[in-house]
């Protein structure tokens, strides 16, 4: 009897005892798997599903904790699709957390997608730090639309720990950047100074005609009337017009290269001429020197007359 009446007993308490582990008041904080809610709402349990929206198998979404203090969020059957670790990392389409604070992976084209539709404005994403000296420093790159479905990828850099109001650097939507300028006309455009190691410019043309043998080497004398009517070398931009329209690199060189070769071969010229002329002056020095003998002995001859 006493055995039957034990069994009732823990029978009726044991739905008190479930009971127990979870409390639903009227106010205050709710409690799921504990009766001491601490916030709002509070979950407590072992490794596994915490929390569940259910429509079917293949739109089940679950939250879950590990023992190692990871959260996964799992769709269906399918495996972890964004885990967040014990040290606040995050992964999206994948379990790796351990390559900082936000890793992506997946099949699709865009991994990371930044909108934002209000008209006029910056599809924008900003880098924050701090400086030594204890200022705010901001650095943005956006993606700016200047109308007729065109726009540019801009970049920031601050400077005096203040906000940069203009872009340093653009590129457009055909493709041109914009260094120090949101205007490029070319491939690459840099209002500022360059400073490189070494520049590759690539041509398809030189002045190797000038040592053909029916190049019209200019004459002498005309260039020189050139070029005390014009200030400036024939084939050559005057410095107004240098000034004002700039300079093509490869062309310049190239008409460069021209007056060094038409240099060359009138020094080759005069070369040749100097050695014409050292050649006359020693025949004549010989012929100064038979002379001066001849004179002699015709001086000797009439002395002796």
């Amino acid at each position: 009897m006493k055995k039957q009446l034990f069994i009732i007993c823990l029978y009726l308490s044991a739905p008190c005892y479930l009971c127990s582990q979870n409390i639903f008041p009227t106010t205050g904080n709710v409690g799921i798997g504990t009766n001491n809610p601490r916030k709002s709402l509070e979950i407590e349990g072992g490794d596994g599903v915490g929390f569940r929206l259910f429509n079917n198998t293949a739109n089940t979404w679950d939250i879950l904790n590990t023992q190692y203090g990871k959260l996964d969020f799992v769709r269906g059957n399918t495996s972890t699709f964004m885990r967040i670790d014990q040290f606040g990392n995050v992964g999206i389409g994948t379990k790796n957390t351990g390559n900082g604070l936000l890793t992506l992976n997946g099949n699709n084209i865009n991994l990371l997608r930044l909108e934002n539709d209000e008209l006029g404005k910056e599809a924008l994403m900003r880098f924050r730090s701090r400086s030594i000296s204890g200022g705010t420093l901001h650095s943005d790159i956006s993606l700016y639309a200047t109308g007729n479905n065109q726009g540019y990828l801009g970049f920031k850099v601050p400077s005096n720990n203040t906000i940069n109001s203009g872009y340093d650097m653009i590129i457009n939507q055909s493709g041109n950047v914009g260094i120090g300028t949101t205007t490029p006309d070319s491939k690459l455009t840099v209002k500022g100074k360059v400073h490189a190691q070494e520049v590759k410019v690539t041509v398809n043309a030189g002045a190797d005609f000038v040592f053909e043998d029916n190049y019209d080497l200019p004459d002498l004398e005309k260039t020189e009337a050139f070029i005390k009517k014009n200030k400036h070398l024939p084939e050559i931009a005057s410095e107004k017009d240098m000034q004002e329209n700039g300079l093509l690199l490869a062309e310049m060189n190239i008409k460069l290269l021209q007056k060094i070769e038409e240099l060359t071969l009138y020094t080759i010229q005069q070369e040749k001429r100097i050695k014409t002329i050292e050649k006359e002056n020693t025949e004549l020095k010989k012929q100064k020197e038979r002379i001066a003998l001849l004179e002699e002995k015709i001086a000797l001859l009439l002395n002796k007359k």
